[in-house]
């Protein structure tokens, strides 16, 4: 819907609240423009739906990023220590994996429980950056949350996964869909397959775009990674080298990343404002059977090649 205001224009130049231009036409001062909607040059009051530009949105994920610096840098600390833990070529994990396979395991769900719970501790830092989170206080927040956003993430990846193993194509469409579900569940208190289907509809209209931004921040993590990875084998320098500049460079990404995908949801909601999603029965039916066909052809795809694995590693066969 268009927005519309009307302006008293004294054509003969008197008008207080505005300046005579060129020709005649009336220029209004800074101030008596209402925020918001732009003008056009045709005249027309109109309104700004566009979304910002993927550098606009690195340089905002910068400022916030540089105000909840300690917070967001312990939480990143505490999210990458699972893949330290996790690692069976690192020097801890290939201890503990060597020393008892059941107590590999345990170490494995208890870390991991414990990087998600810092993942989630940072959506809520995100969310509410302008008042300043402490750690505790987005600990805490994140605790009450976390089997919710954990449940809302599990049905996303299983939906994302059968679409993937289904062509590929549906598995990147649920991807850029379903990127703004867990912003939903932190912001708006609206999970499970709700929260997938909301995202839904903030995309909707603005997938390419979403699409766009979503790809530029990804090309740009494959480069922090890729690029300095090579120069270290290219000049022969230790591993753990390669191994500090990984974690560091993922205690950077992580938090940014959600920075980023944060602003464009905040962007997304400002355009279509509050959005009722009514999550029927057969929307739930569809993605779940698009979900549980791809996990059956991924168990298919496994069992065949153990089967030809098997084939070919015996006697008879040779």
């Amino acid at each position: 819907m268009v927005e519309r205001y009307s302006y008293k224009v004294d054509v003969l130049g008197s008008n207080p609240s505005g300046r005579t231009g060129a020709a005649g036409r009336y220029t209004p001062d800074a101030g008596s423009i209402p925020p918001g909607p732009t003008m056009n040059n045709m005249g027309k009051i109109i309104k700004n739906n566009s979304l910002p530009s993927p550098i606009s949105l690195l340089k905002q994920a910068w400022e916030i990023y540089k105000r909840n610096f300690k917070t967001l840098a312990i939480l990143s600390l505490v999210v990458s220590f699972s893949s330290f833990i996790s690692n069976d070529s690192s020097f801890l994990g290939g201890i503990i994996f060597e020393s008892s396979l059941a107590l590999y395991i345990s170490i494995i769900i208890v870390v991991t429980a414990i990087s998600f719970w810092g993942f989630v501790a940072t959506l809520y830092t995100i969310k509410d950056e302008k008042n300043g989170v402490n750690i505790t206080e987005a600990l805490s927040k994140g605790l009450t949350k976390l089997v919710p956003n954990l449940w809302v993430l599990f049905l996303s990846v299983f939906i994302m996964l059968g679409g993937f193993f289904l062509f590929v194509v549906p598995g990147i469409i649920f991807w850029i869909w379903f990127s703004m579900s867990n912003f939903v569940l932190v912001t708006e208190n609206v999970g499970g397959m709700s929260a997938l289907l909301k995202s839904r509809e903030y995309i909707r209209g603005y997938f390419w775009a979403v699409a766009g931004r979503l790809l530029f921040f990804l090309i740009i993590t494959l480069i922090s990674l890729w690029l300095p990875s090579y120069l270290f084998k290219l000049f022969h320098l230790p591993l753990y080298i390669n191994s500090i500049y990984s974690g560091i460079n993922s205690m950077i990404i992580t938090p940014f990343y959600l920075i980023y995908g944060f602003l464009l949801y905040r962007r997304l909601k400002s355009i279509k404002g509050e959005i009722a999603v009514r999550t029927s029965a057969k929307s739930k039916t569809l993605f779940i059977i698009c979900g549980a066909l791809g996990v059956i052809i991924l168990i298919f795809l496994i069992i065949m090649f153990l089967f030809f694995s098997a084939i070919s590693a015996s006697p008879t066969y040779i």
